[in-house]
């Protein structure tokens, strides 16, 4: 595969569309490899000790990974049968799913970088069906699907002005590692991850608030209104100092003799 994985948790897919064991009897070879060690000839497979994969052989029904270390499993490969690879490179893990099956035995030692090989002998054809990021991770999480909503109240407790141009993406890296993306959440967001999202957008508007043209949409009745809703007291200060701020940029801008009434009945607000 031309795909190189450094981090997070990992599906790969390979449909075995035929295999043939006359020839020899490992049949198709699949792993993870280290991608140096892609194309290192045809005289070479997955399950030599030199080339050091970590990998499923078919034939003969065993794994075998780095050095000489090998483990039985009672899956033999046939044709039309689908693997799957399901590896998580911050623990190091690596199983095998044969046809619908998790194989008993799996591997703890896998070392990154590493890319999807497939050794596959005369007559053999194999399919890559899909390769699919389920959680890509950094830091304490154990994958995405585990990262419980209350985290973020935490998180925006320890939120400050300072970070919070950056405090939802800084935290979401952490969460999914820099190649990876979210996984679709299984409950609605919390106030206190909403917060810390909305927060960042807000910064943003007031590093263009001097902007003449911004100013000209802050200043109009529904973004003066909008904002001065974000200054009342709720459960991010963040917000309100932004907000705050931000109108004290854009409302210097509006004549209290202004035609179109924007601060009519603010008085008490203002």
């Amino acid at each position: 595969g031309a795909r190189v994985y450094k981090e997070g948790s990992h599906l790969i897919e390979v449909m075995c569309n035929e295999v043939d064991t006359t020839q020899n009897a490992r049949g198709i070879e699949i792993g993870l490899v280290n991608p140096t060690k892609i194309n290192c000839g045809t005289s070479s497979h997955l399950g030599r000790s030199q080339i050091g994969a970590w990998c499923y052989i078919g034939g003969s029904s065993q794994l075998q990974g780095p050095g000489r270390q090998r483990h039985a499993v009672s899956m033999r490969l046939s044709s039309g049968t689908k693997v799957g690879l399901k590896f998580n490179i911050d623990k190091g893990t690596l199983e095998f799913i044969v046809g619908n099956r998790k194989l008993a035995k799996s591997f703890k030692d896998v070392k990154p970088p590493v890319c999807l090989a497939v050794s596959a002998y005369s007559g053999a054809r194999v399919t890559i069906l899909k390769q699919k990021l389920t959680s890509s991770i950094g830091g304490s999480q154990s994958s995405v699907q585990n990262v419980s909503p209350t985290v973020w109240i935490a998180r925006s407790k320890g939120a400050s002005l300072i970070n919070s141009s950056v405090h939802w993406y800084s935290h979401t890296k952490d969460d999914v590692g820099f190649l990876g993306k979210p996984a679709l959440p299984l409950n609605p967001p919390l106030p206190a991850e909403i917060d810390s999202f909305s927060n960042q957008l807000l910064w943003v508007m007031l590093r263009c608030s001097t902007s003449p043209s911004v100013k000209d949409i802050l200043t109009t009745q529904k973004w003066t209104d909008t904002l001065l809703n974000l200054t009342r007291a709720s459960s991010s200060k963040i917000r309100q100092m932004l907000s705050i701020r931000i109108l004290r940029s854009s409302l210097p801008s509006i004549e209290p003799t202004d035609a179109n009434g924007v601060l009519k009945g603010k008085g008490k607000e203002l």
